[in-house]
Protein backbone atom coordinates (compact mmCIF):
# COMPACT_ATOMS: atom_id res chain seq x y z
CA UNK A 1 0.00 0.00 0.00
CA UNK A 2 1.46 3.44 -1.02
CA UNK A 3 1.34 6.21 1.34
CA UNK A 4 -0.69 7.94 -0.99
CA UNK A 5 -3.38 4.90 -0.40
CA UNK A 6 -3.22 5.82 2.96
CA UNK A 7 -3.30 9.18 3.23
CA UNK A 8 -6.84 9.34 0.67
CA UNK A 9 -8.28 6.23 3.11
CA UNK A 10 -7.44 8.47 6.38
CA UNK A 11 -9.12 11.09 4.96
CA UNK A 12 -12.04 9.68 4.06
CA UNK A 13 -12.57 8.05 7.74
CA UNK A 14 -11.37 11.45 8.94
CA UNK A 15 -14.17 13.32 6.82
CA UNK A 16 -16.62 10.76 7.94
CA UNK A 17 -15.42 11.70 11.68
CA UNK A 18 -16.42 15.11 10.76
CA UNK A 19 -19.49 14.71 9.07
CA UNK A 20 -20.51 12.68 12.55
CA UNK A 21 -19.23 15.60 14.55
CA UNK A 22 -21.44 17.96 12.81
CA UNK A 23 -24.56 16.10 12.90
CA UNK A 24 -24.04 15.29 16.81
CA UNK A 25 -23.81 19.54 17.03
CA UNK A 26 -27.07 19.74 15.72
CA UNK A 27 -29.13 16.92 17.25
CA UNK A 28 -27.81 18.88 20.47
CA UNK A 29 -28.75 22.21 19.23
CA UNK A 30 -31.79 21.03 18.18
CA UNK A 31 -32.61 19.06 21.75
CA UNK A 32 -31.58 22.57 23.56
CA UNK A 33 -33.97 24.42 21.44
CA UNK A 34 -36.38 21.86 21.95
CA UNK A 35 -36.36 22.10 26.02
CA UNK A 36 -36.29 26.00 25.93
CA UNK A 37 -38.93 26.56 23.32
CA UNK A 38 -41.40 23.40 23.62
CA UNK A 39 -43.88 25.25 21.53
CA UNK A 40 -41.79 26.67 19.38
CA UNK A 41 -42.70 25.88 15.60
CA UNK A 42 -40.85 23.39 13.03
CA UNK A 43 -40.06 25.97 10.60
CA UNK A 44 -38.39 28.09 13.38
CA UNK A 45 -36.70 24.95 14.84
CA UNK A 46 -34.91 24.39 11.33
CA UNK A 47 -34.11 27.74 10.73
CA UNK A 48 -31.92 27.86 14.06
CA UNK A 49 -30.30 24.19 13.49
CA UNK A 50 -29.04 25.46 9.84
CA UNK A 51 -28.06 28.90 11.16
CA UNK A 52 -24.15 27.22 12.22
CA UNK A 53 -21.79 27.46 9.05
CA UNK A 54 -20.36 24.05 8.64
CA UNK A 55 -17.89 25.45 6.12
CA UNK A 56 -14.32 24.95 6.32
CA UNK A 57 -11.62 26.28 4.44
CA UNK A 58 -9.46 23.80 2.71
CA UNK A 59 -5.53 23.86 4.10
CA UNK A 60 -4.37 21.27 2.49
CA UNK A 61 -6.08 20.07 -0.62
CA UNK A 62 -7.87 17.77 2.08
CA UNK A 63 -10.76 20.04 3.54
CA UNK A 64 -8.93 19.90 7.05
CA UNK A 65 -6.26 20.56 8.69
CA UNK A 66 -4.11 17.00 8.60
CA UNK A 67 -1.78 17.16 11.35
CA UNK A 68 -4.10 18.20 13.88
CA UNK A 69 -6.67 15.29 13.31
CA UNK A 70 -3.70 13.13 13.22
CA UNK A 71 -1.98 14.32 16.61
CA UNK A 72 -5.66 13.87 17.84
CA UNK A 73 -5.87 10.47 16.37
CA UNK A 74 -2.85 9.71 17.99
CA UNK A 75 -3.74 10.18 21.10
CA UNK A 76 -6.08 7.10 21.31
CA UNK A 77 -4.99 4.02 22.77
CA UNK A 78 -2.91 1.60 20.33
CA UNK A 79 -5.61 -0.68 20.73
CA UNK A 80 -8.04 1.90 19.91
CA UNK A 81 -5.84 2.86 16.71
CA UNK A 82 -5.75 -0.56 15.62
CA UNK A 83 -9.36 -1.46 15.71
CA UNK A 84 -10.37 2.03 13.70
CA UNK A 85 -7.33 1.40 11.06
CA UNK A 86 -8.87 -2.31 10.66
CA UNK A 87 -12.35 -1.05 10.48
CA UNK A 88 -11.99 2.51 8.76
CA UNK A 89 -8.61 2.31 6.60
CA UNK A 90 -8.47 -2.25 5.82
CA UNK A 91 -12.39 -2.47 5.45
CA UNK A 92 -12.06 -5.17 7.79
CA UNK A 93 -15.74 -6.37 9.49
CA UNK A 94 -15.98 -6.21 13.22
CA UNK A 95 -16.13 -9.60 13.47
CA UNK A 96 -12.97 -10.06 11.20
CA UNK A 97 -11.15 -7.93 13.87
CA UNK A 98 -12.67 -10.00 16.76
CA UNK A 99 -11.33 -13.14 15.19
CA UNK A 100 -7.91 -11.08 14.39
CA UNK A 101 -7.24 -9.41 17.83
CA UNK A 102 -8.67 -12.76 19.84
CA UNK A 103 -11.49 -10.22 21.87
CA UNK A 104 -15.02 -10.41 22.05
CA UNK A 105 -17.24 -8.63 19.64
CA UNK A 106 -18.92 -6.47 22.20
CA UNK A 107 -15.22 -5.08 22.84
CA UNK A 108 -14.65 -3.84 19.44
CA UNK A 109 -18.13 -2.63 19.17
CA UNK A 110 -17.06 -0.59 22.59
CA UNK A 111 -13.92 0.19 21.57
CA UNK A 112 -15.36 1.63 18.27
CA UNK A 113 -18.13 3.64 20.19
CA UNK A 114 -15.70 5.16 22.59
CA UNK A 115 -12.71 6.12 20.05
CA UNK A 116 -15.23 7.96 18.04
CA UNK A 117 -16.51 9.59 21.26
CA UNK A 118 -13.25 10.54 22.21
CA UNK A 119 -12.72 12.41 18.52
CA UNK A 120 -15.59 13.71 18.12
CA UNK A 121 -15.14 15.47 21.19
CA UNK A 122 -11.62 16.70 20.25
CA UNK A 123 -13.07 17.64 17.06
CA UNK A 124 -15.52 20.14 17.99
CA UNK A 125 -13.24 21.44 20.56
CA UNK A 126 -14.03 19.60 23.80
CA UNK A 127 -10.81 19.75 26.69
CA UNK A 128 -11.60 16.41 27.61
CA UNK A 129 -8.55 14.17 28.07
CA UNK A 130 -8.17 11.26 25.79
Amino acid sequence: MHDDDLRNMFTAFMQKVIHNAKIDYIRRKTAKIKMEAKTADLHSLRECCYEQNFDFPPQNGFGFEEGPLADIFALLSPKQQQILTLLFVKGFSALEIAEELDCTLDFIYDQKRKSLQKLRRQLVGGKDEI
